[in-house]
Formats: structure tokens, sequence, C-alpha cells
């Protein structure tokens, strides 16, 4: 969780310093937020670059960042079990923009680290996991281009 919190600040302040050519048509994005619940908190975060503009479509690379830790009952084991999560994802695609829709498809590699503060044999779901990801996506802007 911390190493999570230490690279969205490092990401922030690379923010505060990085420049783009025409500040008309910005190429990064950056981006971060939480998912705090009663039984767990998590850090995401991360980046959206196109070359030629985040307003525009074409190619875009999705860097995503996300950390945390939860807690969830366990009735088969009479006892809460918690557990840590990190993810990482780099992610190039493509954003299709008309007007104030953007579609955009991104496919790249995910790695996932699972862990858990008790030893629970039968858990599958601990350690490393890597593979890849397909995330179509969709938005509007409230913001009406020229």
């Amino acid at each position: 969780m911390a190493a999570v919190g230490a690279t969205m600040l490092v990401l922030c302040a690379i923010a505060a310093q990085a420049g783009t050519e025409e500040p008309n048509h910005p190429a990064l994005l950056f981006f971060a937020g939480t998912d705090l619940w009663r039984d767990g908190a998590f850090l995401n975060g991360g980046l959206l670059w196109s070359p030629a503009g985040l307003d525009t479509g074409g190619f875009t690379l999705k860097l995503l960042l996300n950390g945390g830790e939860y807690v969830y009952p366990s009735g088969g084991l009479h006892m809460d079990v918690d557990g840590t999560m990190l993810s990482a994802a780099a992610l190039p695609g493509w954003r299709w923009t008309r007007d104030s829709l953007t579609i955009a498809v991104f496919a790249g590699p995910v790695v996932q680290n699972y862990r858990l503060t008790r030893t629970i044999p039968a858990a599958a779901c601990t350690g490393s996991m890597r593979g890849p990801s397909l995330r179509p996506t969709s938005g509007t802007s409230p913001i009406r281009r020229p």
C-alpha cells in the first residue's frame, strides 16, 4: 500500500513538471482515486498518453497501477481473512472521438499480486498472476469541442 501511495506521489510530481509543446492539445492525462469502505482501502491511478493529443482519436497508451488491503469473513474457516492486492497494467490502444463521445479499446499485459496475512492452504487466489487484458471503454465530455 505504501509503494502504491509513493508511486502516485511521484506521478503527480512528474505531472506538475511536465509541459506540452502545444497547450491547446494536451497529450498527457494523469488520474488517481481511492476506493474506501469498511472492509478495505485501495489507491489507484495511472496515465493516458496520446501523441496526437487527448482531444483527438488515435493511438493512446494507458498505464494503470492500483493496490490496497481488504478483509472478508470466511464462513468455511470461521474467521476473517486479511489480504493485500497490487496490480499494474500497460495497455496500448486506440481511441475514436466524435463530438463529445469517446470510444476506446485497450489491450496489453496485466500483473497482479495477492497476499493473505494467514496461510490458507485452499486459497487459490494468492501469489503473482500475469495475463492479457482487453478493456473497452466509452465516455462523454461535458466540454464542447470547437
